[in-house]
């Protein structure tokens, strides 16, 4: 038999033993609603924060939000790492030489929202953002040929080759307070990511002075 919090005869249930339990059903199904309905306040108490960050951000950057997430790609290079591919007549191997972010700024959603709650309590808030980012990126490239006499690889020199790419990086950033108009930016953390580039066409530095090839 089930029973419904409403319209409920308790004594019938009592007179078949079963008033104790029911009455805690009703009190855990009373309980499941009211904590279903803090979580969804809390949810909404989010969304409004990050809108209001992102009111900030645009309206002037109050937070300094900006200076934060420089200083998080300053300190946390190496969370961001290329691969790259190109075409060569030659056997080839690439080392990545560094990169510089040459411009960025906070890429907007479909809502031109810039943030977005992943973990909240009364007193912070983590929020997750995405940078466009255009980067210059140096790589190193060691060129060798197959010598089928020899059997072996000989060196055909190197060349150093840098590229323009647009890129995202996701960041996580942590503010505390809960109004988000005196927030402090707490952190900011670069989520690991590798990038693949592709270089087109590359050869060894000496192909590119034509002297070399005068008779």
């Amino acid at each position: 038999m089930v029973c419904y919090e409403r319209n409920v005869d308790v004594g019938c249930c009592e007179r078949q033993g079963l008033a104790q339990l029911l009455r805690r059903i009703i009190a855990l199904n009373r309980n499941r609603r009211s904590c279903f309905g803090v979580v969804l306040f809390q949810q909404e108490a989010a969304e409004f924060y990050c809108r209001k960050l992102t009111r900030l951000y645009k309206g002037g950057d109050r937070l300094h939000i900006r200076e934060h997430i420089e200083r998080s790609f300053r300190d946390q290079r190496g969370k961001i790492e290329f691969e790259a591919e190109a075409e060569c007549q030659f056997f080839y191997q690439l080392e990545e030489d560094g990169f510089e972010i040459i411009k960025w700024d906070l890429q907007d959603d479909v809502y031109e929202e810039l943030f977005e709650a992943v973990d909240f309590a009364d007193d912070y808030l983590v929020a997750k953002a995405v940078v466009a980012a255009a980067v210059k990126v140096s790589f190193y490239g060691h060129f060798q040929k197959w010598d089928s006499e020899d059997r072996e690889y000989l060196p055909m020199g190197s060349n150093g080759i840098s590229v323009e790419e647009e890129i995202t990086i996701d960041l996580l950033i942590k503010f505390s307070g809960a109004d988000p108009g005196r927030a402090q930016v707490d952190g900011v953390e670069v989520l690991p990511m590798r990038h693949y580039l592709y270089l087109g066409e590359i050869e060894p530095d000496w192909m590119q002075n034509p002297e070399n090839f005068e008779d």
